[in-house]
Order: C-alpha cells, then sequence, then structure tokens
C-alpha cells in the first residue's frame, strides 16, 4: 500500500473509531488530510474497496494486539496496559460491534475479539480459576467484552484504572454470581 494510501485508511480508521460508520465521509476524511475530496478516487475506485481495506486494516490492527497480548502474563497488569496502547482498535471494535447489523461489520468484529480472546484465554482463564473449561472461560470473557464495550466512549481516554475497576467489578460479579448458584468459580 502506498504512503497516501495508507494516510487514507489511518484518518478513516480514525473516524471508525470516533463516529462510527456513518461518520466515516470522503469530504470529512479530505478535510483531515488537507487534500482535495477527488484525490480520493486516485487511491481508491470506490468507496467500498476503502472500507473493504479499512476493515482489513482493523484485522490487521487486532493482529498485531493478539501478538502482544499472547506475551501478557497477568489481567489486570500488562494486559489492560496491551489495551490501553490499542485504545483506537477498541473504540473501532466497538463501532463494529454497534454496527453488526452489517455482514462486513460483524464478520470484522467477530474475528478481531476472537484474536484477542484466543490470545489471552490461558491467562484469562487462570485468572477465574476455570483453567481446566475454556470453553466456559471464553464465554465469560465475550460476555465480559461485550459490557466492556457499552461503557467505553470514545474520544474518551481509557485509563489502566478504569479498565482495572472494570475489571474488578466484572469478576466480582461472576463470583456472586457463582456462590449464589452454587457453581464452583474462583477470581483472583
Amino acid at each position: 500500500m502506498k504512503l497516501a494510501e495508507l494516510r487514507w485508511i489511518e484518518a478513516g480508521y480514525h473516524c471508525l473509531g470516533e463516529l462510527g460508520p456513518p461518520g466515516v465521509k470522503i469530504e470529512t476524511l479530505a478535510k483531515m488530510l488537507g487534500v482535495a475530496r477527488s484525490s480520493f478516487y486516485h487511491h481508491f475506485s470506490d468507496w467500498e474497496i476503502f472500507m473493504e481495506l479499512l476493515l482489513q486494516h482493523h484485522c490487521n490492527r487486532a493482529r498485531q494486539l493478539s501478538e502482544k497480548v499472547k506475551a501478557c502474563k497477568s489481567m489486570d497488569g500488562d494486559f489492560l496496559e496491551r489495551l490501553q496502547e490499542h485504545q483506537n482498535d477498541l473504540f473501532v471494535n466497538r463501532q463494529l460491534r454497534i454496527h453488526r447489523n452489517n455482514p462486513a461489520y460483524l464478520l470484522a468484529f467477530q474475528h478481531a475479539n476472537a484474536l484477542v480472546r484466543d490470545a489471552i484465554l490461558p491467562v484469562w482463564a487462570g485468572y477465574i480459576q476455570q483453567e481446566k473449561d475454556y470453553s466456559f472461560a471464553a464465554q465469560l470473557f465475550d460476555v465480559m467484552a461485550d459490557v466492556f464495550y457499552q461503557r467505553i466512549v470514545p474520544g474518551k481516554p481509557l485509563t489502566t484504572g478504569d479498565m482495572k475497576l472494570f475489571l474488578v467489578e466484572f469478576t466480582s460479579l461472576i463470583g456472586s454470581l457463582a456462590k449464589q448458584s452454587g457453581l464452583v468459580l474462583a477470581y483472583r
């Protein structure tokens, strides 16, 4: 990909995270880049190709995050630090989740989510002491991610403190539910 095309993609990616798909417009991107609107068509033959490249960019970013996450040793330490480093990726994934009625957005959301979940799953399963039941741990992680995406607000920086508080609240909730239902579920 040429540098000029990458600039368009990165501008679109920023807008996608902040405003969602309806906010990604050629005119807005051209203003952000300080170029003529018509230059878009010099780099991309049509809007659908641009959006496809934008979703590929998101999946590539999720792959990069998942590689970093594989090296994490703790949920409440280095995992949260990696998420903080990739805030816009989280905001984009949130927008794709919201607009998942579009099949392409749904597919990109599911792919990105699965990459990160599968990378952190051994640590998460250990955190909630479910090392023997990765399937259950994965389901809990998906619910936690869904709630997390409901709470984050584009434009408001994510802090590790806020994310740690969310993690404590969520694990406390699942611990209470487990206790009330008689399930053996612990967390650290």
